[in-house]
């Protein structure tokens, strides 16, 4: 059972990391770039551990989603992504923003959902396998959507490049914890299917999002 539950926690990061992938048309990232930002994302978790348990403990639904959740996870993922693949040369497209962010984001959902689904089992798993790991995933290209546009607009001056870079890093932030603080809610279970439209509406941006960088990275 253990085994069956380790494959279901990482099937829907595997088959998101492979739909990205395949959506790169234009220059096809080699594997090894691709593997080194799944690593990054693992950073990111540590990054995460390590700044969570120097928060004080408040019990508060507002400030474990927005702080401890969104705020301290999707800091972790852009200040790693920043440091680590965002000067690499072979970031050369704008969609590779979107494609590196979501794998850093991926990393971290797959080591999330391990921990979440060995606890808590095979609903576990079936749920966060089309609500957790998806809105990682929407978080990450939020990020990465805006990197992309922040790099490869040579019009843009410095400051221009940075508030860029961190209207994608407040979507994603706020994004995250609207999504943690719908499900928080368990006293208003309508509240909670608006985490699902978070999911629902924020893939199909993504989608969009996709779309326009795809096309950017044609010229």
């Amino acid at each position: 059972m253990t085994f069956l539950l380790l494959i279901l926690a990482i099937l829907p990061s595997f088959l998101l990391a492979c739909w990205l992938y395949f959506q790169d048309l234009h220059q096809k990232e080699h594997t090894r770039h691709l593997v080194y930002a799944l690593g990054v994302g693992v950073l990111s978790v540590l990054l995460t551990l390590a700044v969570a348990s120097l928060l004080p403990d408040i019990q508060s639904a507002f400030y474990q989603a927005f702080i401890v959740a969104a705020t301290v996870e999707e800091s972790a993922k852009f200040i790693v992504f920043m440091i680590f693949i965002y000067p690499k040369s072979y970031f050369n497209e704008p969609y590779d923003g979107i494609l590196f962010v979501a794998f850093v984001g991926l990393a971290f959902a797959t080591i999330e959902n391990v921990v979440y689904v060995l606890d808590g089992g095979l609903s576990t798993a079936i749920v966060r396998m089309f609500m957790a790991v998806p809105a990682h995933t929407i978080f990450g290209i939020c990020i990465g959507y805006f990197a992309g546009l922040a790099k490869f607009n040579a019009s843009k001056s410095l400051i221009s490049k940075q508030l860029t870079l961190a209207k994608g890093l407040v979507l994603a932030i706020v994004l995250h914890g609207l999504y943690d603080w719908f499900l928080m809610q368990n006293h208003h279970e309508a509240l909670g299917l608006m985490s699902c439209l978070i999911v629902f509406f924020g893939f199909k941006a993504c989608q969009k999002a996709i779309a326009i960088h795809q096309n950017k990275s044609l010229v």
